[in-house]
């Protein structure tokens, strides 16, 4: 489950509200045991592991699990993320008139430009966005240019759609003693330390790092660069990658960080990275991770992505480079480690930033009133009923 789900499902409890968490989680996990602790409920949607039939027999006892809760405890949201689920949760609502609002990170489709997705798969994605988006009451993306496509592609009025962007937990993301950290990690405390933890797909951009660290290394040698994050097989064909470029033993790779050390990490950096490569640059980024550098007080130097470099260069929080270019990241990372005084008035304004625009608690606040105002106008509800419950 994303970590930023989570941090939704947990500020919604601490606002009050009433939460039902419907996931495919072990109630014995740690995970569970912290949900269960704020006072979540969680109904497990159990799934049949076999590959073909996994996700369509999760489907079917997650409508069956949603219609039988539904009906006994009448709640007055449903909440979900865009995916093939939305589609069922989508179908519950209409028969229980309960509205749906549905939470929208990317374009999905967009996404074969980087992963082989089966052409049935394209299919059965084309169809479930036909059908869910016209069936939520509300749709929350991500970003403005999400919600253009919302509009321009799909139809959907202007009213229905509400930007949500992502957010960050300040509690869990803060500056730390840069040195104590980096001893935790076994780092130098004099390198000039460029780090990135994230997801690692190709969509990451960090083959730009890579390709931008020989003309870093040649004109400030002590530079080293720092990455956190395992997935495969992206991590091990960089690890290849980096094995084949000059100064290769400038770079250290730490594998998965694990989110209760995620923070630590982050305050080893001098400078943090976002070198993301999107074709689909339409849409623009809301990036959980730059938020959680910026909380750290670190300055980012990110691609000229929409939601990214425009952020960064308008906040005077950071540093924007042409997406893909090496040379124009090598130029960028270099100008801000030199420059002592840029760094240093970078750093001072990163957490006001996020303090300001980014917490989640604010956030999920202003969600929450969105989620209100939709049982003061939905037919068959009470009027002026408060929200109860947000499954």
């Amino acid at each position: 489950m994303p970590i930023h789900s989570l941090d939704v499902i947990r500020e919604l409890s601490r606002l009050g509200h009433d939460v039902t968490l419907y996931a495919s989680l072990t109630p014995a996990s740690a995970l569970a045991g912290d949900l269960t602790r704020l006072g979540v409920e969680i109904i497990r949607i159990p799934s049949l592991p076999v590959r073909v039939l996994n996700e369509f027999s999760f489907l079917v006892c997650l409508g069956l699990q949603l219609m039988r809760h539904g009906l006994r405890r009448r709640p007055d949201i449903i909440y979900i993320r865009h995916a093939s689920p939305s589609l069922v949760a989508g179908w519950v609502g209409k028969l229980l008139r309960v509205p749906v609002c549905l939470e929208i990170n990317d374009i999905l489709l967009k996404r074969t430009d980087y992963r082989e997705i089966p052409f049935c798969k394209r299919l059965w994605v084309r169809f479930y966005e036909r059908f869910a988006f016209p069936l939520a009451a509300r749709l929350f993306p991500v970003t403005d240019g999400i919600n253009g496509w919302l509009q321009n592609v799909h139809g959907i009025p202007a009213g229905v759609v509400q930007t949500m962007p992502n957010g960050v937990n300040l509690e869990r993301f803060r500056p730390g003693d840069a040195q104590a950290c980096r001893i935790r990690f076994s780092l130098p405390p004099g390198a000039q330390v460029v780090g990135y933890l994230g997801s690692i797909f190709h969509w990451a951009g960090l083959e730009t790092l890579i390709d931008a660290a020989p003309e870093i290394v040649r004109r400030m040698p002590d530079t080293l660069f720092v990455v956190g994050g395992g997935d495969e097989p992206c991590y091990t064909q960089l690890m290849e990658r980096v094995r084949t470029v000059e100064f290769a033993d400038h770079f250290r790779f730490f594998g998965a960080v694990d989110w209760k050390d995620a923070s630590d990490f982050i305050n080893t950096f001098d400078l943090a990275v976002a070198p993301a490569f999107f074709k689909n640059a339409e849409s623009g980024i809301s990036s959980q991770k730059v938020l959680a550098y910026l909380a750290c007080g670190k300055p980012v130097v990110g691609s000229d992505l929409r939601g990214l470099g425009d952020m960064l260069e308008s906040h005077q929080v950071g540093k924007s480079f042409r997406m893909g270019d090496s040379q124009s990241l090598a130029q960028v990372i270099l100008r801000c480690l030199s420059e002592k005084n840029l760094l240093e008035d970078m750093q001072r304004k990163a957490r006001p930033f996020v303090e300001a625009y980014y917490a989640w608690h604010e956030i999920v606040k202003r969600t929450a009133g969105h989620m209100a105002g939709l049982l003061r106008t939905s037919p068959g509800r009470r009027a002026g009923k408060e929200p109860a419950r947000c499954p």
